[in-house]
C-alpha cells in the first residue's frame, strides 16, 4: 500500500471497499507524483487493488462512482475516470472550477462529498485581494459545488462558516449542512 501523504481523499463502494485515493504519496521509500488509488478490504484487512493513474493534483480530488466499476478523480486541471475492473484510467474533459472567488482549492481545505453529486468545502486559505501579490488569508465562506452542473454556490458566510470546517471533514451534522 502507498503511504498517502498530501492530496488524499477517500470514498466507499458497498460495506467492505474503501478507496483511498492521493495526488502524491510515498511508494517504496519515493515520493509519487502520480495518483494513486488503493483499495482496502474492510473485512480482511488487506490491500485488494493497487492502481496508479497519470495525473497529479494538489487539493483533494472530488471523487465519485460512475456505474459500477468506473471511479470519478476531479481536480482543477485534469480529471480521470478509472475503470477498477479493467485496471485502465482515461483522462476526462471535465474539471472542477475555480471557487466563487477565483480561487484553486488546496490541501486545506475541508471537502466533504454529500449526497448525489453536490460537494460542500469550507475553511482554508485564499488570496486576499490580487493573485500577483501572493498574500493569503483564512477563507471565509463555505460553498457547495454542483458537480452535474460545474457551479459553485456561496452557502454561509461568516461567522457561521468559520465554525464548520472541523464538521465537514468528519462529516458531523452542522448549521449549513442541514438547511440543504
Amino acid at each position: 500500500m502507498s503511504i498517502p501523504m498530501d492530496g488524499t481523499a477517500v470514498i466507499t463502494k458497498g460495506d467492505r471497499n474503501l478507496y483511498i485515493v492521493t495526488g502524491r504519496c510515498l511508494v517504496k521509500g519515493y515520493i509519487s507524483r502520480v495518483g494513486v488509488v488503493d483499495c482496502f478490504d474492510t473485512n480482511t484487512g488487506e490491500v485488494v487493488q493497487c492502481i496508479t493513474f497519470p495525473i497529479e493534483f494538489n487539493h483533494r480530488p472530488l471523487l465519485s462512482f460512475h456505474q459500477d466499476n468506473i471511479l470519478r478523480v476531479h481536480s482543477h486541471r485534469q480529471s480521470v475516470e478509472i475503470n477498477l475492473q479493467k485496471i485502465k484510467a482515461n483522462k476526462s474533459t471535465t474539471s472542477v472550477p475555480l471557487l466563487p472567488n477565483s480561487c484553486p482549492l488546496d490541501v486545506s481545505h475541508a471537502i466533504c462529498s454529500i449526497g448525489d453529486n453536490k460537494v460542500f468545502v469550507c475553511g482554508g486559505v485564499t488570496t486576499a485581494s490580487d493573485v500577483q501579490t501572493k498574500d493569503y488569508t483564512i477563507n471565509p465562506n463555505a460553498y457547495l459545488l454542483d458537480q452535474k452542473i460545474g457551479e459553485w454556490k456561496i452557502l454561509a458566510s461568516p461567522p457561521e462558516a468559520l465554525d464548520c470546517p472541523a464538521c465537514c471533514l468528519a462529516k458531523l451534522p452542522c448549521k449549513i449542512l442541514q438547511r440543504i
